[in-house]
């Protein structure tokens, strides 16, 4: 939370789970991470959130949430979005990655290549 605080940003969940099974798997991302959650999950029961957003796993005949990310930026624009697969845990340092990218690309107007880290060379797309 304190890399997401660095840079400005909000961190929500959104979970289809009952709220008895979120209380289990913070306590086992605590135990596994070593750190607390500490943002706020939003209950959506009846998939009216998953359903806009468009995360509901059709494969399984809608019974299954895909682990999606998405960035929204301070406009309300969708600028990220990665979906993972039920299997898979979401990869952070990479959202931070983005994150500092398209604020970075916000900020002085220039791109960034694959791979790219705060400190490393920048792409000027107006060349």
């Amino acid at each position: 939370m304190p890399e997401f605080e660095k840079r400005h940003t909000r961190m929500i969940a959104v979970s289809v789970d009952p709220v008895d099974a979120h209380y289990r798997w913070l306590k086992a991302i605590e135990r596994l991470a070593g750190a607390p959650v500490t943002f706020p999950i939003a209950e959506d029961p009846n998939r009216w959130i998953a359903g806009l957003y468009g995360i509901v796993d059709s494969s399984a005949g809608g019974r299954k949430m895909v682990r999606s990310v998405f960035v929204i930026d301070p406009s309300d624009h969708v600028r990220l979005m990665i979906a993972y697969p039920a299997c898979t845990g979401r990869n952070f340092a990479e959202v931070l990655r983005v994150i500092d990218s398209l604020q970075l690309a916000d900020a002085r107007g220039v791109a960034t290549p694959e791979g790219w880290q705060p400190g490393q060379d920048v792409v000027d797309p107006a060349r």
